[in-house]
């Protein structure tokens, strides 16, 4: 048979045999006859490159990990936070002194109160207690001189006792040294009257044996009477100075006695004048606290301004209400300088936020464009630095952890309070690691949290410095705990 030759559509499309299926041993024709078209070609080929390029660029891209919270804005300073004004005592609404929107100083009245204590109800109950604790002064002045004229009294008497005394025991020793003279001259009149009697009779018995004249008998007895009436003299007188010391002692005794009771009688008047004195200055003390009590609650019954700031809302109280103590009356709006933004943590993300993080804010009414992994492209929105994150989640138990977010110096300045006001709605990206896109991507689709490649920085543990030292008296920035340094960041 001829061999006509093949054209170029017939080589064209002329496809190697495929090996035939074991399985099914059918060979497929209609296959080697499929030609793809160039355009498809090209298109695919367009696409795997596009997905390589894809790859490449989702591994080579930088993407900065983020954590998203919301708040709102607020002060860093507790002083320019908005301030409560509450009743400090249960009364009457009288009257209100301000409208909403007027600027007060501190001072200025707000509103009037009616206390409607039954205990104060009086309207000169000030009066009555200041004059109450008048007449108490005078009562402690009276007892202050009485006791002042006992004690006196008693240094007096004290004298006197020692004068006496010692008068006394001045008797004594005369007594005394008056009995030693007593007894030397009867001591000595004892002796005379026996050299006396001696005499006399040896001038009897010469008398009688006529040796001796008359004469000399009879100036023998003589000379004895003489000496046996100085005797009798000087017993007495001895007996005289034993009684009389006898009568010194007794009367010392007695004005020992005496003094001694009258002493005790003054002390004794002396420590119930003291005891009285004490008493009333104790019912002084509580006098003079039920006075300053009752006038600090009649200035309770005014309410004033403590700060300086606007009035921006008033309770709908109106004159003749009754107000608990307690119960908010007005808000009073400061003048804010130092802005920051409260910013809500969930637990999950609590433990990626440290002190000193940068943070990158949005602010409701200022139109931003953030892209979450390129903080570099960001339009309207501000800088901030993480200064402090509490301890503790919130007072409501929902486990959202507060984080207050002061402005970046080095960045571009938050705008003025006048526009941005406290209280309005704020979003933060706290910046975290740079990571490939890829990587976020696979973090993403699987659920993982974001990880810190180092351990957030230990808040340093502040030193203790003597009172009235700088860090004591310095702002809430300058402290220790609230301190940012480069090592943090």
């Amino acid at each position: 048979m001829t061999e006509y030759p093949l054209s170029a559509v017939q080589k064209q499309r002329k496809k190697p045999k495929r090996r035939q299926s074991v399985l099914t041993g059918i060979y497929i024709r209609a296959l080697d006859d499929i030609v793809a078209p160039p355009l498809i070609r090209r298109y695919v080929g367009v696409m795997l490159v596009m997905f390589v390029l894809t790859l490449a660029v989702l591994f080579i891209t930088p993407w900065v990990q983020t954590v998203i919270a919301d708040g709102r804005v607020t002060a860093l300073n507790p002083v320019e936070r908005p301030q409560y004004i509450n009743a400090q005592i249960t009364g009457r609404l009288v009257r209100w002194y301000v409208t909403e929107g007027m600027h007060v100083f501190p001072g200025d009245t707000i509103a009037l109160l009616q206390d409607i204590d039954p205990k104060f109800l009086d309207s000169n109950i000030v009066a009555r207690a200041g004059a109450h604790v008048q007449w108490l002064l005078q009562r402690a002045e009276q007892l202050k001189q009485q006791t002042a004229a006992i004690s006196a009294q008693l240094n007096a008497e004290l004298q006197a006792q020692t004068a006496a005394i010692n008068a006394a025991s001045q008797y004594i020793i005369q007594a005394r040294q008056k009995l030693t003279a007593a007894r030397a001259l009867y001591e000595q009149e004892t002796v005379e009257l026996q050299i006396a009697e001696q005499r006399f009779r040896d001038r009897k018995a010469l008398y009688d044996q006529g040796l001796r004249s008359l004469r000399e008998f009879e100036s023998a007895r003589l000379a004895l009477q003489q000496a046996q009436a100085r005797f009798t003299r000087a017993q007495a007188e001895l007996q005289a100075a034993e009684s009389q010391l006898k009568q010194a002692e007794q009367e010392y005794q007695l004005k020992q006695n005496e003094w001694t009771a009258k002493i005790q009688k003054t002390r004794s008047e002396l420590n119930k004048a003291q005891e009285s004195l004490s008493s009333v200055e104790s019912t002084i003390a509580k006098a003079l606290i039920d006075k300053s009590n009752i006038e600090m609650r009649r200035n309770y019954s005014v309410v004033r301004a403590p700060i300086e700031g606007i009035v921006v809302r008033l309770y709908s109280l109106g004159p003749g209400e009754t107000i608990k103590q307690g119960d908010p009356l007005a808000i009073v709006m400061p003048e804010t300088r130092s802005l920051a933004v409260e910013l809500l943590l969930k637990g999950n993300d609590a433990p990626l936020v440290y002190p000193g993080q940068k943070v990158r804010i949005q602010f409701d009414g200022f139109p931003a464009l953030q892209i979450s992994g390129f903080p570099q492209v960001n339009i309207g929105t501000f800088g901030g630095v993480v200064s402090v994150i509490d301890a503790v989640d919130d007072d409501r138990g929902s486990g959202m952890f507060r984080a207050i977010i002061k402005p970046d110096t080095a960045d571009e300045p938050w705008p003025s309070p006048v526009i941005l006001r406290p209280g309005t709605k704020a979003r933060g990206w706290m910046l975290l690691n740079t990571v490939p896109l890829a990587y976020e991507i696979w973090r993403q689709l699987n659920g993982f949290p974001p990880s810190l490649k180092e351990p957030p920085p230990l808040r340093r543990k502040p030193i203790r410095r003597a009172p009235g030292s700088a860090t004591e008296t310095g702002s809430k920035d300058d402290s220790p705990l609230f301190n940012t340094t480069d090592d943090a960041k």
